[in-house]
Formats: C-alpha cells, sequence, structure tokens
C-alpha cells in the first residue's frame, strides 16, 4: 500500500492477512501518559495489573520513540496523526506566534495549531463515528459527526476551566502559579495567604459559647473575577480548633461545606460572571490541616469546572454531570514545586484522592457512551502517571529518602490506569483492534533539576534583564504575596531560552522588539550553539550539560521544521535534566526511560510477542488505517507495522 507523506491519501489496498483474518470491525485507543514498559512489567509481576498483562499476552508489545521535543501536547498529535511535530504543526507545549512578542505564548495543547488530519477525521471520511472521550489536544472540536467528551487537557492548564486549583493557608508562603492558556500571558496564583482573626456577625454558629475564627477566601477565577467567601473556623468538640466551614456569607445556613482535617466537601455549584455571560460551575474542598490552635491552616479548591461548554453535542455535558458527576481535567498538586504548601505525604494522598475519583468518573462515562451510543472509533487519554512521576518517580530508587511512599503512589497510579483500560475493554470483543500506548516516557530527576541557560547567555552578553523588579498582578487584585520576576528587556537581547528547549534569537522584522541585524543572524545561531554546548554543569570540566544542540535548518531530520521553531534547539543529558521536557527521546535512566511503550491486539495480531526493535509513534495512525481498511491520515509520515501480523492467522 501506498502511505501519504504531505498529500492527500485514497482507500487504502488491504494489508494482505494469509489465512483469511477478519479486518476489525471498531477501533480503540488508549493513551496513558508517561507510562513505561519496565514499570509496566514490574508492576504486573506483582499481579497488580491484570488488564495490561492479558492484552500484552494477547498482542504484540513494543517500546516506541516519542517525536521531538517528546512533550504532552506533541505527542499525542503525532500518535493522532502520524506525523512529526513539523508537520502537523504543535511543536512545544507552549507555542510561540510570529510577529507576537517572544514572551508572549500560548498553550499548545489547542487543536487548532495542529494542522494535520488525525486518525479519527480520516476515520469520518470512511463513513465512521468517532467517540473521543477527553482526549488531550482534539479541543476546539475535531469531530464533525462524532461524540466528543472535552479534549484540551493541558496538564497544567485548561481553557476550560472556570477556576484552577489552588490552597489557602494562613503562612507567609512563596507563591506558585498556574498559566492562562492564552496570550497575553498571565500567571494566576494558586496559592493564597489567610489571615485568620475572631469571628464576627455570624449567624447560626453550631456553638456560640466557643470562639470561632475566620477568614476571607478569594475564588479566584480565570477571566479575573474574584468571588468571595468566607471561612469559619470552628472548635467543634473543645478540644481545639477542628473544621471548617466554608460559606458564601456570614451565615452558615448559606454553607457549602463543612469538613474536618482530611476530609473532602461534597460538590458545590457555584454561578460565574463569565465574558460569555453567566455559567454554573461545580468545586468541592479538602481541609489538609488544620491544628488545634489554628496555627497551621491549609485548605486545598478543586479545579472549578463548568457543567456545560465541552462536549459535542453540547447537552452531552449537562447530562454526564447530573448522570456521573462534575468532571475534573487537573487534579492534585506537586509536591516538588509546592513543598512550601504541601508535604510529600499530604500531596501523595490528596494526587491518588483526586485520580481515583477522576478515573471513577471516566470509567462510568465510557461505560455509558460505549454502551448507549453508536461508534466506530474511540479514543480517550489519561495523565494521571505523567502527574504523579513528576512528584514521585525518583523515589523509586532504593536509596531516596521517600522510597517507601513513592512506590506505592507510583503503583497506585499504574493500577488506576489498569482498572481505567480494563473498563474500556468490557466494551471491545475479537472483531476490534485495540491499540495502548502512551507519549513519552519519564526518567528521575538528578539534581541539578534545571540549568538557568538564560543566565548563561547574559553572563555573555546575549541577554539582558530589566532593573525593575514586576510581579504579574498587583497586591490588592489577587490578594497574594508579591514575588520578584526579572523580565527580560528586549531592546537589549539576542537570544533568549523561551520554552521546551528552543532559543530564539531577537530577529529584526521578525519579532517585534527585534534587535539582530539579518545579516549578523547566521553570526548569533552560531554563538549561542558554541555557548550552550560548553555549559558544564557545576563548573566541572567533565560534566557538560547538553547532549544535542542543532541549528533550526539541521533539525529537519528530526522532525522538526517551520516557523514555530525556535532558532537553536537543544536537549540536555538525562541525568542532568530528569523527568522528560528537555531531554532526548532515546535516553534511559537509572530509574526510567524516555522511551514509550505500545500494545497491538485484535484480529490478526501476533500473540504474546514483544518487538525486540522499538517502533516510532508516527507509525501508530498509519497502522491502524491500514489494518482497519480507511484512508491513512493525509500528512502520516509513519509506516505500516506489517510485522505485526500473524502470517499463520
Amino acid at each position: 500500500m501506498s502511505e501519504s507523506k504531505g498529500t492527500e491519501s485514497t482507500m487504502v489496498t488491504p494489508v494482505s492477512r494469509d489465512g483469511g483474518a477478519g479486518r476489525p470491525k471498531k477501533v480503540v485507543l488508549i493513551g496513558i501518559d508517561s507510562m513505561t514498559l519496565d514499570l509496566v512489567k514490574r508492576f504486573g509481576g506483582e499481579g497488580v495489573l491484570p488488564n495490561m498483562t492479558n492484552l500484552m499476552a494477547r498482542g504484540v508489545t513494543t517500546e516506541a520513540f516519542a517525536s521531538l521535543p517528546p512533550g504532552t501536547a506533541m505527542n499525542w498529535n503525532t500518535i493522532a496523526t502520524g506525523a512529526h511535530p513539523g508537520t502537523h504543526g504543535t511543536v512545544a507545549m507552549w507555542m510561540h506566534r510570529p510577529g507576537r512578542p517572544l514572551d508572549e505564548l500560548e498553550s499548545g495543547f489547542f487543536s487548532y495549531y495542529c494542522k494535520a488530519e488525525r486518525i479519527w477525521q480520516a476515520a469520518e471520511r470512511a463513513g465512521k463515528k468517532p467517540l473521543l472521550l477527553k482526549y488531550t489536544t482534539s479541543w476546539p472540536p475535531t469531530v464533525n459527526h462524532g461524540i466528543q467528551v472535552e479534549g484540551f487537557a493541558d496538564p497544567d492548564w485548561s481553557a476550560l476551566a472556570l477556576a484552577p486549583r489552588c490552597m489557602y493557608g494562613n503562612r507567609d508562603l512563596p507563591q506558585g502559579f498556574a498559566f492562562s492558556a492564552a496570550p497575553p500571558p498571565r500567571a494566576l496564583p494558586m496559592g493564597f495567604r489567610v489571615d485568620l482573626r475572631p469571628a464576627t456577625g455570624w449567624q447560626n454558629i453550631p456553638d456560640p459559647t466557643r470562639p470561632a475564627l475566620e477568614g476571607f477566601i478569594r475564588l479566584t477565577t480565570t477571566h479575573g473575577e474574584v468571588r468571595p467567601l468566607y471561612a469559619l473556623i470552628l472548635n467543634s468538640r473543645g478540644e481545639g480548633y477542628d473544621r471548617v466551614i466554608i460559606s458564601t456569607s456570614k451565615n452558615v445556613q448559606d454553607a457549602l461545606a463543612n469538613i474536618g482535617v482530611d476530609e473532602w466537601s461534597d460538590w458545590c455549584r457555584l454561578e460565574f460572571i463569565t465574558e460569555e455571560g453567566r455559567r454554573e460551575g461545580c468545586v468541592r474542598y479538602k481541609l489538609v490541616a488544620l491544628t488545634p490552635d489554628a496555627k497551621d491552616f491549609r485548605l486545598y479548591q478543586s479545579q472549578v469546572y463548568p457543567v456545560t461548554g465541552w462536549t459535542v453535542p453540547p447537552a452531552l455535558a449537562q447530562d454526564l454531570t447530573e448522570r456521573i458527576g462534575p468532571f475534573q481535567e487537573i487534579g492534585g498538586i506537586s509536591w516538588v514545586y509546592w513543598w512550601h504548601w504541601i508535604n510529600a505525604q499530604e500531596a501523595a494522598k490528596l494526587f491518588i484522592e483526586e485520580l481515583e475519583y477522576q478515573i471513577e468518573w471516566l470509567s462510568k462515562a465510557a461505560d455509558y457512551l460505549m454502551t448507549t451510543k453508536k461508534w466506530d472509533f474511540f479514543a480517550t487519554q489519561w495523565h494521571g502517571i505523567d502527574h504523579m512521576d513528576h512528584s514521585f518517580l525518583t523515589a523509586l530508587n532504593p536509596d531516596h529518602e521517600l522510597h517507601d511512599l513513592g512506590t506505592d503512589v507510583i503503583r497506585r497510579t499504574y493500577e488506576l490506569a489498569d482498572q481505567y483500560i480494563g473498563e474500556i475493554l468490557k466494551h471491545t470483543d475479537e472483531d476490534t483492534l485495540i491499540v495502548l500506548t502512551s507519549d513519552h516516557g519519564h526518567t528521575e530527576i538528578v539534581a541539578p533539576r534545571w540549568v538557568d541557560i538564560n543566565g548563561v547567555l547574559e553572563k555573555h552578553g546575549l541577554l539582558a534583564y530589566k532593573n525593575t523588579v514586576e510581579t504579574e498582578e498587583p497586591l490588592e487584585t489577587w490578594g497574594y504575596t508579591p514575588v520578584p520576576k526579572r523580565k527580560i528587556d528586549w531592546s537589549k537581547t539576542k537570544a533568549a531560552l523561551i520554552h521546551d528547549g528552543y532559543i530564539y534569537v531577537n530577529l529584526k522584522g521578525r519579532e517585534p522588539h527585534g534587535i539582530v541585524e539579518p545579516e549578523e543572524y547566521d553570526q548569533v545561531v552560531e554563538q549561542v550553539v558554541n555557548i550552550v554546548e560548553d555549559i558544564r554543569v557545576d563548573g566541572h570540566p567533565d560534566r557538560r550539560l547538553m547532549q544535542i544542540v542543532f541549528r533550526k535548518e539541521d533539525a529537519e531530520v528530526f522532525g522538526l521544521h517551520g516557523e514555530l521553531v525556535g532558532d537553536v534547539i537543544t536537549f540536555a543529558k538525562v541525568r542532568y535534566r530528569g523527568g522528560h521536557h528537555g531531554n532526548f527521546h532515546t535516553s534511559r535512566a537509572k530509574i526510567g526511560s524516555m522511551r514509550a511503550m505500545t500494545v497491538f491486539a485484535g484480529p490478526g495480531i501476533k500473540r504474546g510477542v514483544e518487538r525486540e526493535k522499538a517502533i516510532h509513534l508516527i507509525d501508530l495512525a498509519p497502522t491502524i488505517a491500514a489494518f482497519w481498511g480507511i484512508p491513512t491520515p493525509r500528512q502520516a509520515e509513519g509506516r505500516v507495522l506489517r510485522d505485526l501480523l500473524d502470517e499463520n492467522e
């Protein structure tokens, strides 16, 4: 069969199946972010991943190379299209559009950045009906005749949420931020100080003879509204402060929540005034800490997600909310970045509880939709493992102080993924092609986690910062302790690292504040390459930071090209950066691997085989199309994995 490379495909010639094995009637694509084969084997060997283990026994298991950079937004588009980022267009987690200031970025999870045809769109051309359940990078909607539930799913920020998850506490702590998804970029606070004082003017306090405390809660929305709520701290048993009431007024009868330490509230519904008019959102709270003397008060607020506006057809969102419960796109917070607000044990428990809710919701939604709706192609993606890896994967090292905790929570997260896979597989049969895949792997974080490349460029005179110190928003608007933030002075900056390992030259005529003359461009690029290649970790002569640094024009062989790619592209050695952002896609570490994993099972597929050589994620969409007998997605660059087929069937 022919494979499309940038031109429209025709209906594929059926892949030969000696022995007459039938062609799949349906396709199920299950995406589990950051899942790696080594950990699936480890936990599967412990007997806690029965669904993954059985699926692997039914099909072919293989490692897979992600496209570069090996991030979420880029590679779920690669999986869907069969194209590298330079071809499909989503080249970064945060995108810089030419003509806009270099520090004005937009989330790469918006579907409109992807210019290539997706596998479900090719299926629609063949008369098939897709069903997407939280497949990231697919929103705004990418189905024409099918069903779609959510699909933005940026792991850090939601374009659809009414407010981000956050913490409230009565300690003067450093600020954490979530970033707005659309330009201009704005850092929204994810932590708020709540000053507690003797409660006054409250009505219907349960026991007014026991002194209570109060605090002001600012529910800060993505569109700038500050919704005032009130916290009433109670001494309910006469043994010290032990409960909090969250209310819309100083009247307990208007309470949204009444919770003790380590308790969750029920889901609450609140109305917000947005640019689109009045919208209803759902939120819940957990009292993370409250000491008897109230010196340590910390309250977690979930993401506030709307009741409507995230499904095709539109009425389905309300139906799912009423039938299953409020949807949550993002949950939990990383103690690695929030250690001022929450410790590892608290963060792990919070993460698991929110992920358990999310898996329960997705499982019920999959059961309802796959049972009651017509579909031929089902796709979903779950981000839980990636969230947990960023916090706890390094703790799998036996010498790590959090080894037991880290092992337990990573194992539990894989169990949750396996649980979700099992619920989906209940709706498949022997005529279903099943593809289970991750988008990249994950490796341990080894100090130093981050090297200040812009600081290095500053020392070499290529970058300058303003002398003034700024904050994202004035104190009176957001109610948080300001944090000094250095701003780049573009009038004196020739090059800067902006995102995803991309360094941009501040080129005159291309950038709004460009100062580098076109005839100076090549010289600046070469200077940047030489400087970054020479960076040593901790100044040690044998500890070179970078694995590979190359010019934009040399990146096409890696699938990176086009006007959205940086002028200089960098990938660090895995032992110095860790995680997956900024590392090369082939790397292995003491703990973890950058390689994704994929399992194929279904009609005509070999059984119980582990492929020796890794595939590429660009191979998935062409292979699905060929095996199913639909057109190859128009811009697909991958190959058809014919070796997966059993010649004896």
